[in-house]
């Protein structure tokens, strides 16, 4: 059991990452930068930054309002962090997510999943990953690019 909610997991990640490299491009686009530049700019910067980067970028024109919309989106669908920013915990039938703040005292609150629940989860949230690049006219090769630019520098 504990192999499978590693995949799990693993799989949350590896969309996640692709998310944030989605958001690096379309900034990237908009402010007419190179890749080394990008990576530069965007390397230290928490997803949130990078999401709220992106949107200002977009919001000067109006046709960009349902991208927009779709990068709003996957914030909500991952709870606002909690599925990525968690101790995780799981069980035969349940994945259990427990984010914890310290902003004012020790604070946690949970999310529990089955183990369907969270599938359904994760599906949603590549679904609208993949309507962000399909938006953004991201396509494979451009994030394959962007990622190869540090390994030929």
């Amino acid at each position: 059991m504990v192999g499978i909610i590693f995949a799990k997991l693993g799989g949350l990640h590896i969309i996640w990452s692709y998310f944030e490299v989605l958001l690096e491009i379309i900034a990237m686009r908009k402010m007419g930068i190179s890749e080394r530049h990008a990576h530069i700019a965007f390397s230290s910067l928490n997803s949130k930054a990078k999401q709220e980067i992106a949107i200002c970028l977009l919001e000067d024109d109006a046709k960009n309002s349902d991208l927009i919309k779709a990068i709003r989106r996957v914030a909500n669908i991952a709870t606002r962090n909690h599925l990525t920013h968690s101790l995780v915990r799981g069980g035969d039938e349940t994945l259990l997510f427990i984010k914890r703040d310290i902003s004012s005292g020790l604070k946690y609150k949970t999310l529990k999943f089955s183990q369907s629940d969270f599938d359904m989860k994760f599906q949603e949230l590549c679904d609208a990953i993949g309507e962000i690049a399909n938006l953004a006219g991201v396509t494979d090769d451009d994030s394959d690019s962007y990622a190869r630019h540090l390994s030929a520098s």
